[in-house]
């Protein structure tokens, strides 16, 4: 139980901060921002469960439009709420999960052409819940995995064009490999070592050859990268410099190259840290970039149109999302802050209305809600290397 403490040091933090004032309760853009700077409307909340910590985008109804599935830790089950076309959502429905689920991520695990759904549970678990393709899904199935996962992944990592799995373990410092059978069911796992206490693992073809690689965000200021074999394995992990304790990894090329950099957020060091790749597997050192409110996840898109990729925050103390135009040369301008519900713990980008622009959408943890912001500025196409090489049929963010 070497790394319990460390895994929720922040949940005191945040506690703390709370009961000083210290954090803003809400956060308003400027009234007329500069045209540069990316634009959001002001946040839709839908319920949702107690305590969601994490949330996946998808079309699980096969209706066409955005649903949100999220992650409730409290209430050990997930959300889902169907979108409605327009940012709102119908009321959620309910699915359990096993205990304090922390991330969920979404794939077709069985091959039938419908979107599928994985959860970390902190309890050392993964939940495999099936979808029916009308919005529900079948009973769980939990399959072992490491000490205290605390995020969750999917992609072929045997190259036999089916969705596996990977969990990232805080505590016993690896990640776990499902690989799967075809028919929803995983193969025991197979674990291979991280560095300390990695908090999110993320998949994208780092070096170029078409086999899935992972990396991970460890908050003990590194992340690692562990090059795919082709086979299910893993080369040992490459250990890379970043800012102060990164709780969540992006893949994305920022600089325009075609190499796939990484970005982490850094929650204590309140700022971004930027790693361009070289296309080979390896990173340049870091450059920090910095972000009010406790940064606690970050993802990419263009937000303002211009062809280039924006960063944008979760900031649990401040209960806002930030914003950091892209300059197409892996630098980023200031961060503008957008205001959420009550203690947005992840972001998630998506297109939820319709209008070809990028929005984003936020799972609160200290509230029942999430927040969508719908976008303002010029419409773009989000850049997305998470899940490359992809396979079957289902898309995890279908439009």
């Amino acid at each position: 139980m070497r790394h319990h403490g460390m895994a929720h040091a922040g949940v005191l933090l945040f506690s703390v901060t709370s009961l000083l004032g210290m954090g803003l309760t809400r956060a308003v853009p400027q009234a007329t921002p500069p045209p540069s700077l990316p634009l959001l409307d002001p946040p839709l909340a839908s319920p949702t469960g107690t305590g969601a910590r994490a949330l996946a985008l998808g079309d699980f109804d096969a209706d066409g439009r955005m649903d949100v599935l999220t992650a409730n830790h409290r209430e050990g089950n997930v959300s889902l709420l169907r979108g409605l076309g327009d940012g709102t959502f119908a009321a959620p429905l309910d699915t359990a999960t096993g205990l304090k689920p922390n991330a969920v991520a979404v794939g077709d695990f069985n091959g039938d052409g419908l979107l599928d759904a994985v959860t970390s549970n902190f309890v050392g678990t993964v939940s495999v819940l099936l979808g029916r393709g009308d919005g529900t899904f079948l009973p769980r199935t939990d399959v072992a995995v490491g000490g205290e996962p605390s995020s969750v992944g999917a992609g072929d990592f045997n190259g036999d064009g089916r969705w596996d799995v990977v969990a990232s373990n805080a505590r016993t410092d690896s990640v776990s490999v499902l690989l799967n059978r075809g028919d929803g069911t995983f193969r025991p796992r197979k674990d291979a070592a991280t560095g300390t206490s990695p908090f999110m693992v993320a998949v994208g073809d780092l070096n170029h050859d078409g086999k899935a690689d992972l990396v991970t965000a460890n908050f003990v200021d590194t992340v690692s990268v562990l090059l795919g074999r082709g086979d299910g394995s893993f080369a040992p992990p490459v250990d890379h410099r970043t800012g102060n304790s990164p709780y969540s990894v992006a893949v994305a090329d920022v600089d325009g190259d075609r190499a796939p950099d990484l970005v982490t957020s850094n929650f204590l060091g309140r700022s971004v840290s930027v790693l361009r790749g070289t296309g080979t597997g390896s990173f340049l050192p870091h450059r920090d970039f910095p972000v009010e409110g406790g940064p606690y996840f970050v993802a990419t898109g263009d937000f303002d149109g211009d062809g280039d990729l924006d960063l944008a925050t979760s900031n649990f103390f401040d209960d806002t999302v930030s914003v950091l135009p892209g300059r197409g040369d892996g630098t980023f301008g200031a961060g503008t802050r957008f205001a959420t519900g009550d203690g947005p713990y992840a972001v998630a980008v998506g297109h939820l209305n319709g209008d070809g622009k990028p929005d984003l959408v936020t799972p609160n943890a200290r509230g029942r809600d999430v927040s969508a912001l719908l976008g303002a500025g010029a419409p773009a196409v989000a850049v997305d290397l998470t899940l490359a090489p992809r396979p079957g049929t289902a898309r995890p963010c279908a439009e």
